[in-house]
């Protein structure tokens, strides 16, 4: 259902995990990756949980600003960045100098990812940017329903590139989800498929 309201290809099933949110996504990969050893860079400015998620799964990270726009600075000593999409708290999309920045920097190592909280994306289409950092094959969207339907904590999904799925899937599957808010959310992504743009337009009237 998710797939289908975003205009993905149901061929990516098998990519798209399900877990209660993108902070239930976060605690999952931040678990796997603290027990591989590899770095993260966080934003420092945009959602503390992110810090706090981190420390507790014992994760290794250093953190950068998203207002200062240091996302096109080069981040060699780590191996995946996570991303907004828009940028919070600056309220916009990334630039373009910005997503050639992430490019480049994937391009370096094949072992490189971006995760791409695109929960704060109210439109019922992907961006530019998350359709272009997804053409790699080396970035993670995460996304749920708490914003652009206003139900926290309901349910959400991790898209995968190829090569992840393999090792990501026992962990995804291992998390606990509510089957009843699973059935709430499937009803909401099919029934109520233009939520968001009915929502955004109340809250900009």
């Amino acid at each position: 259902a998710w797939l289908a309201r975003y205009g993905w290809p149901p061929s990516w099933k098998s990519r798209t995990l399900v877990s209660r949110g993108v902070r239930h996504s976060l605690q999952c990969l931040f678990a796997v990756d603290a027990g591989r050893q590899r770095r993260w860079s966080l934003p420092s400015d945009v959602y503390p949980v992110y810090l706090e998620l981190a420390s507790g799964a014992g994760l290794s990270f250093s953190t950068y600003s998203s207002i200062d726009q240091e996302l096109i600075r080069p981040l060699e000593d780590c191996d995946t960045i996570l991303v907004t999409e828009p940028c919070k708290p600056r309220g916009s999309h990334l630039t373009a100098l910005e997503l050639e920045g992430l490019l480049g920097w994937l391009h370096k190592a094949r072992h490189r990812r971006i995760v791409l909280d695109t929960v704060y994306d109210m439109a019922l289409e992907p961006s530019v940017a998350t359709r272009a950092l997804l053409e790699t094959q080396q970035c993670v969207v995460l996304h749920s329903l708490a914003k652009a339907w206003a139900r926290p904590w309901l349910a959400g999904v991790a898209l995968l590139p190829d090569d992840d799925v393999e090792r990501l899937t026992p962990a995804f599957r291992s998390l606990e989800v509510d089957r009843t808010a699973l059935a709430l959310a499937d009803a909401l992504l099919r029934r109520d498929s233009e939520g968001p743009r009915r929502l955004l337009a109340w809250l900009v009237t």
